[in-house]
């Protein structure tokens, strides 16, 4: 008889915190508009050729966060998060004899004379622990602001298209990576709020290698975020 009282009494304490947690998850869904910066192998070339038509800037590019997270307690919550996002920057023009003298050393490829263009494409897959601080405002209306470290990986490629040469090559990087948030979130009903804000990346410096040429450096990137929220 002992034994079986010991036994539901710890039933009992597993079963009683399994009902509270049970309550008090939630899923956050957002979209996300991503404005990145990268030391890329076009601003490379760019430098290694002294020709600055190569550099470009990274568009804007779009991704998603899924967010899987504690209800706040003291205003405190702790989530995990997958924040997948893509980008690229394109050049092109009609390469003169020095530009495909340039192209040649550095790629040790044979570049030829006119119409030349170079794709740089970058998708990321980044795993985050956030802690996240809510700030009531209203019945409905909460302020965030929130913090998480993880790591990235970065995935990097080049095409080229050249009279002389056509083809693409690509390669991949895992660094340390972290993040600020902060925004708006708004409680449509008990389970279910939308929330807007705006979050900043930094990813450690990455190194790509292309047959030879070696590509480093440092990238980030801010983001706005649109998001729904379930919490169960």
């Amino acid at each position: 008889m002992k034994t079986i009282k010991i036994i539901i009494a710890i039933l009992g304490c597993l079963s009683a915190p399994s009902m509270i947690v049970a309550q008090t998850y939630s899923l956050t869904a957002s979209y996300l508009n991503v404005d990145a910066g990268s030391d890329g192998i076009l601003n490379l070339i760019a430098k290694e050729t002294g020709d600055p038509s190569y550099g470009d800037d990274l568009e804007e590019g779009s991704g998603l966060s899924i967010e899987f997270g504690t209800a706040p307690i003291d205003g405190i919550s702790l989530g995990l998060e997958y924040i997948h996002f893509g980008t690229e920057a394109s050049v092109s023009g009609n390469a003169s004899a020095q530009n495909a003298i340039d192209l040649s050393d550095f790629f040790d490829e044979t570049f030829q004379v006119g119409a030349t263009e170079f794709k740089e494409e970058y998708t990321t897959h980044t795993f985050m622990f956030n802690v996240a601080y809510d700030i009531e405002i209203g019945d409905k209306l909460a302020a965030y602001l929130g913090a998480g470290a993880g790591f990235t990986r970065i995935n990097q490629e080049l095409s080229v298209s050249n009279p002389g040469l056509n083809g693409s090559i690509g390669d991949s990087d895992t660094v340390f990576a972290y993040q600020f948030k902060a925004g708006l979130r708004y409680a449509l009903s008990e389970a279910w709020s939308v929330q807007s804000g705006v979050r900043f990346l930094d990813y450690d410096d990455f190194e790509f290698s292309y047959e030879g040429v070696k590509v480093s450096g440092d990238s980030d990137a801010t983001a706005f975020e649109f998001g729904l929220s379930y919490a169960y």
